[in-house]
């Protein structure tokens, strides 16, 4: 329990910390190319304005005619589930999106830190998570606390990039596949390959791809020969069963 509340505090703390430090300096981060552009964009998508092209995402602005037809959740939602149509860039990055939609009920600015305060909760819950499972709930409160107090991993949550989200939903994926024991636990497998989605609809295009595969064809391999071993000791312990059981029928 005291594990659990040091993690609550070191959560709490490096939100509060965030948002108060967003607040205080106001001045827009920098940012992933046109994405401050991107946000209203798809924010006129949820409104109902229909863009001038459909094909519009990451290094692809478009207009936006004066009726407010042709857009709507349904379009929104078809950028969000496909958004690459074959090419090497993101339509619709997830981590914009989530800023579109927050901005609906938050005011933008705040909208956009909320946004990067729950990945960067989400990398602080992942690394507890990894932590817990390999050394024990102190190495995860350590691991939590290490990620909160890095400048790169707070700073990065002030900037509107792909790089946090990426190292997040990377954190996130390690620690479900430790959690599906050699991905014998069906849950957690398909957990795995939804946040894995997720990461490939996160970064700008092919190159973060490739980066968060590169991070995660390790864990991933690991988790493979794990399983393979369980599968083996249990079919090598049935047969043990059915040379005892066949002994004793003679």
């Amino acid at each position: 329990m005291d594990s659990r509340r040091s993690l609550l505090t070191i959560l709490a703390v490096a939100c509060i910390s965030h948002l108060v430090y967003g607040v205080c300096y106001p001045a827009p981060p920098h940012s992933s190319h046109d994405a401050f552009l991107l946000i209203p964009q798809f924010q006129k998508i949820l409104l109902g304005y229909a863009p001038g092209d459909t094909g519009l995402g990451t290094f692809h602005p478009t207009w936006f005619s004066g009726e407010s037809s042709g857009g709507g959740w349904r379009l929104f939602g078809e950028l969000f589930l496909e958004n690459n149509r074959g090419r090497h860039w993101t339509q619709l990055p997830h981590p914009i999106a989530l800023s579109a939609l927050a901005a609906r009920f938050l005011p933008s600015w705040f909208a956009v830190q909320a946004v990067f305060a729950g990945y960067l909760c989400a990398t602080l819950l992942a690394l507890y998570g990894i932590g817990c499972r390999l050394g024990g709930e102190r190495v995860g409160v350590i691991a939590a606390l290490s990620a909160a107090g890095f400048p790169a991993v707070f700073g990065f949550a002030r900037y509107l990039e792909c790089h946090l989200p990426v190292a997040a939903l990377c954190t996130v994926v390690v620690w479900l596949l430790l959690r599906s024991e050699g991905l014998t636990r069906w849950r957690w497998c398909l957990a795995v390959s939804l946040v894995t989605w997720s990461l490939t609809r996160t970064g700008e295009g092919a190159a973060d791809l490739v980066g968060a595969g590169l991070v995660l064809v390790g864990p991933a391999a690991w988790t493979a020969y794990l399983g393979g071993q369980a599968a083996w000791s249990a079919e090598a312990d049935r047969a043990r069963r059915m040379r005892v059981w066949f002994i004793g029928l003679a």
